[in-house]
């Protein structure tokens, strides 16, 4: 009798007993604390043979086929061999472009909201914005529902940068397991305000869960979006304070930032091209570490402006330059699938966004025509005030103070303490197109042959973005190269 070991150390012992150990797991009972191990919520699948076998709640077989002993057949071999992990289906597709299937990713065998193989029904998975969001929207109640919405993490992708990058990711690992240990991730969805539940493992330390958070990591630093409308309570899962929230928020930036570093090479299958490079350090993005530049540091009134961005909304508050925010990756993306591009949530800050952002500027627009849409507006004015916004808490008169969306006061404002980049009202000499374009560097309101258009957010704020201020600059301010995002 040839007896055969199994990926996850399970073995046959003689012909009666079934053992199954996970190293490093079992005297620590980690897997038995689990999500998939839990004793009574945990693993149980359905169908086929197995239905009629009563193996425990949690059971490695109820994963993992024992010498075709269940079901009578192994898996569909690979070139003659047992299937990868000697998982009862297929691992992955290797599907290039969604919309997945079921039978695309194992995982969704389970995680998915229609024929399910676990007992009891699917498993109840929302969006990010709504589990830790307070958002009521149900855009997707399943894993695989994420993965099939406007946008997504491609799982062809995932499973390419991590079979190249860390070492525990085999040829043939789940595109799930990047950033999941499915022997040791826990039910966060039913908890959570405690990071303890994490679900997450960082790549390079695979074997444990990654509960860091923001606030032991960045303290004060990092502001805990409101969760409700009523401003009462904070993310995640609509914690009693903002104390609170930076302890139950995980460190997402340092999870996120494992792939997405400033020199990761991350080829998007799905847009395309290369996604642009993350820097969350102190040399890079201004929503990142980086300090935030107010201009110069006086505006041309000669007022010191009292930190950069234009006016933000609460919690978040100007008051000295010395309090910068760093915001948490998920304060604006959805980790899976979301309906509005990038990965954008629905909810930000204790608010829907405005409208669905289903399309985006031509990011290869070179400032010869006007780009698509402007939005993405509708996520920065969760945290920026508008004119509109700013009009209606009296802060300054607006051209326009009933239009969503509308962004000309911020951007062309001299009132004291606002940290606006380019001036309104009459040319001052040296400077005479304060507000036209014109044939500087950056052209903002006039495209050769368009007449007279209207930039976009995405032209000049998005991650990594500076943007050199030659033309429409304030009056004897010099030219000015500043980040924009």
């Amino acid at each position: 009798m040839i007896i055969k070991k199994l990926l996850v150390g399970c073995w046959f012992i003689g012909v009666v007993f079934f053992v199954c150990l996970i190293p490093g797991l079992l005297s620590a009972g980690t897997y038995a604390d689990s999500a998939h191990g839990n004793s009574t919520a945990g693993v149980k699948r359905n169908t086929g043979h197995l239905a009629s076998i009563e193996y425990a709640i949690g059971n490695c077989a109820h994963c993992h086929e024992q010498h075709a002993s269940i079901g009578g057949s192994e898996p569909e071999p690979d070139s003659g061999l047992p299937s990868d992990f000697s998982l009862f289906a297929d691992s992955f597709s290797s599907r290039a472009i969604g919309p997945y299937t079921q039978t695309d990713n194992f995982c969704f065998y389970c995680h998915v909201n229609v024929s399910s193989q676990q007992s009891g029904g699917w498993v109840a998975n929302e969006l990010y914005s709504k589990t830790f969001g307070c958002s009521t929207f149900s855009d997707a109640s399943s894993i695989m529902g994420a993965f099939n919405l406007h946008s997504y993490h491609n799982l062809l992708d995932v499973q390419d940068f991590a079979k190249s990058n860390f070492l525990f990711f085999k040829n043939y690992s789940n595109p799930c397991a990047a950033c999941h240990n499915p022997h040791i991730a826990r039910r966060n969805r039913e908890h959570p305000s405690d990071p303890g539940y994490s679900a997450i493992s960082k790549p390079s330390d695979h074997e444990n869960l990654w509960n860091n958070t923001m606030g032991s990591v960045y303290g004060t630093k990092y502001e805990p979006l409101y969760c409700n409308s009523s401003h009462t309570n904070r993310e995640p899962g609509a914690s009693s304070n903002d104390v609170q929230g930076r302890a139950n928020t995980p460190d997402y930036v340092g999870f996120c930032t494992e792939c997405h570093t400033p020199a990761a090479t991350i080829y998007s299958t799905t847009l395309g091209r290369n996604l642009r490079r993350i820097n969350w350090g102190p040399g890079g993005d201004k929503h990142g570490a980086r300090l935030t530049d107010s201009r110069y540091p006086r505006n041309s009134n000669g007022v010191p402006v009292t930190g950069g961005g234009g006016l933000v909304q609460p919690p978040y508050v100007r008051a000295s330059m010395s309090h910068d925010y760093i915001l948490s990756c998920l304060d604006c993306h959805e980790p899976h699938g979301s309906p509005n591009v990038m990965l954008l949530r629905r909810r930000v800050n204790g608010g829907e966004l405005g409208k669905t952002i289903t399309t985006m500027d031509n990011l290869s627009d070179d400032g010869s025509m006007p780009n698509d849409n402007k939005d993405i507006g509708y996520l920065c004015l969760r945290c920026h005030y508008d004119d509109k916004a700013a009009c209606a808490a009296g802060m300054v008169p607006s051209r326009n103070c009933s239009e969503d969306n509308h962004w000309y006061r911020v951007h062309h404002n001299e009132t004291i303490a606002w940290d606006t980049p380019y001036c309104g009202g009459k040319a001052t000499p040296p400077d005479t197109q304060l507000t036209c374009g014109g044939d500087g560097a950056l052209r903002c309101h006039d495209w050769p042959g368009n007449g007279f258009g209207m930039p976009h957010c995405n032209d000049c704020h998005y991650h990594g973005s500076v943007v050199t201020i030659t033309n429409g600059k304030c009056a004897n301010d010099p030219d000015s190269t500043r980040r924009t995002f």
